[in-house]
């Protein structure tokens, strides 16, 4: 089996609040029913789950087993991948997890800002909507968060993220 449905989903696990899924029936040797699915941790911090042959991750599954359907793109909203919580769970564009994602801060510790030694200033630059955009030149640091800060807020909406 490769794919899931609502329904084979909903017949296997129930759902724990704090993001787990628990075993309603006995499946193979070594799983019972009331067992709570660890799933094995992958290199990012995702949890994988084998089910019936297949790999799932454990967000998609239980995505679908509170929604119904199997989503594309999901993301955690605090960048934890191992917090499966419904509640962190949203649907997202790759676009939209990857602003998301934790940053490439450089050299200045913000993403989006760069030191330009020739200009003795702080540029601020950053991706939105497939363009790379340029949000001007600042004397401080400080200036520099704030403006990025402000241009992420803008352009990415929910899916900002300021570290």
């Amino acid at each position: 089996m490769t794919h899931l449905t609502h329904e084979y989903i909903k017949a296997l696990f129930d759902y724990l609040p704090e993001g787990n899924l628990l075993r309603k029936i006995k499946t193979g040797q070594t799983t019972f029913a009331g067992q709570i699915v660890r799933g094995q941790s992958t290199s990012t911090g995702h949890v994988r789950l084998k089910i019936h042959g297949g790999t799932f991750y454990m967000h998609h599954v239980i995505w679908c087993w509170h929604h119904g359907t199997w989503p594309t793109y999901l993301d955690h909203i605090n960048n934890n991948p191992s917090d499966n919580r419904i509640e962190n769970l949203r649907e997202a564009t790759h676009t939209q997890n990857m602003w998301n994602s934790r940053g490439r801060a450089g050299k200045t510790g913000i993403k989006g800002v760069v030191w330009e030694k020739a200009k003795k200033r702080y540029r601020v630059r950053m991706r939105a909507n497939g363009k790379r955009l340029s949000f001007g030149y600042f004397k401080t640091l400080e200036e520099a968060r704030i403006a990025v800060e402000a241009a992420r807020t803008t352009y990415h909406g929910e899916f900002a993220r300021h570290e």
